[in-house]
């Protein structure tokens, strides 16, 4: 499947009035031995942005939506032909590119503010859960509102005999070069911005005053992607219904992660793996659901739903004919039940989730008066 699986070329630099290279580089924690893995991990990218070699002016976009765009339009700040900045938040990364690219932007950089996941909301890694100064947030930027999966083969499995489409033609690919930076790197970016200060709502928590921009500097931008196809590898298991075997429950969680996937999706594929061993025991006793469980661990699915799409496509005419319900998770934690889905499940959801007591409060997952979402 192809897929963009490490930036082999990434540098991100200011020009005049003064020389900036980023870092582009996460330090190792001392007291976190995987963060020096640096061989086994992958380095700081969005998957499915394009290669491009640019140079232009920085703007910051604030989130880099639609209404943030409309804002810059009133105080006449243009990101036509410019690099811009935008932090992580209130939409999906991939909007921040795609509305940047349709006013004209030429790159983006996508940062965590310290406002929003950083050292003004609580302690930072490895005194807390918040984003460090050098740390910067990988994931996919691809258009997936168009279509999920491999972005060469559309609406059909990516097996080895499918028809790709040519790179160049792929309609899920970003229009402009993207790359995730830490907030130690956007700071210095930031502060070289002229024009009027920002809104109060667009401020985030650096020690510094937000501008829109443009300043004196100009930034240059260089990417250039691996393109290779690789091979996913999803895991399958079937355990067969005793009254109709012909109607499948399809339960899956994705098994792949940017990095060592400890909370996503580490925490969620365990608990999967421990419903599996359970009805493995039960099936050993003499146990038989009525309908088949199809157990599936997805690869991919942190890039584009990969796996999960590519198996559905492949095997769409069973899936239709057998299917009848799909439950998924992805990562597990402390808190409130929190289901979403088809409003036909509600009613199911809220009987399994009133017979199930909570181990540590010994309540119900779903006291009567409380309601679910479904």
């Amino acid at each position: 499947m192809a897929s963009p699986n490490s930036s082999e070329t990434s540098q991100r630099r200011r020009h005049a009035p003064t020389h900036f290279v980023a870092r582009l580089e996460e330090p190792v924690v001392a007291v976190d031995p995987t963060s020096n893995q640096k061989s086994e991990q992958l380095p700081t990218f969005n998957a499915y942005s394009i290669d491009g070699d640019v140079t232009g002016p920085l703007v910051y976009v604030n989130y880099g939506r639609p209404e943030d765009h409309d804002v810059l339009d009133r105080y006449g700040v243009s990101v036509q032909g410019a690099i811009v900045v935008a932090r992580y938040g209130e939409s999906w990364r991939g909007i921040k590119p795609k509305v940047a690219a349709e006013h004209g932007a030429i790159g983006c950089l996508i940062y965590s503010d310290a406002k929003d996941d950083g050292y003004t909301v609580g302690d930072v890694f490895p005194n807390g859960p918040m984003h460090p100064p050098d740390g910067a947030q990988r994931g996919s930027v691809m258009d997936m509102p168009v279509y999920p999966g491999d972005p060469l083969t559309p609406g059909v499995g990516a097996t080895a005999d499918a028809k790709r489409l040519a790179i160049k033609d792929a309609k899920t690919l970003t229009k402009i070069p993207v790359l995730p930076i830490s907030y130690a790197d956007v700071q210095p970016r930031l502060a070289s911005l002229t024009g009027p200060v920002v809104p109060a709502e667009w401020r985030g928590g650096l020690p510094i005053a937000y501008r829109f921009g443009p300043g004196p500097g100009r930034a240059h931008l260089r990417l250039a992607f691996s393109w290779d196809q690789k091979p996913l590898y999803d895991v399958v298991a079937r355990l067969r219904g005793s009254t109709f075997p012909d109607q499948w429950v399809v339960r899956g969680n994705h098994h792949d992660a940017w990095v060592n996937g400890a909370e996503d999706p580490v925490s969620g594929m365990a608990a999967m793996l421990e419903e599996a061993r359970a009805l493995g025991e039960l099936r050993e006793q003499g146990w038989s659901p009525k309908r088949t469980i199809v157990y599936c661990a997805w690869d991919g699915e942190e890039p584009a739903l990969l796996g999960s799409t590519e198996w559905a496509e492949a095997h769409a005419a069973d899936l239709q004919q057998h299917a009848v319900a799909y439950l998924n998770s992805d990562s597990n934690g402390r808190g409130f039940l929190d289901v979403d889905g088809s409003h036909s499940l509600e009613h199911f959801i809220n009987d399994v989730a009133r017979d199930i007591t909570d181990p540590e409060t010994r309540l119900s997952m779903r006291p009567a008066s409380t309601p679910a979402t479904a």
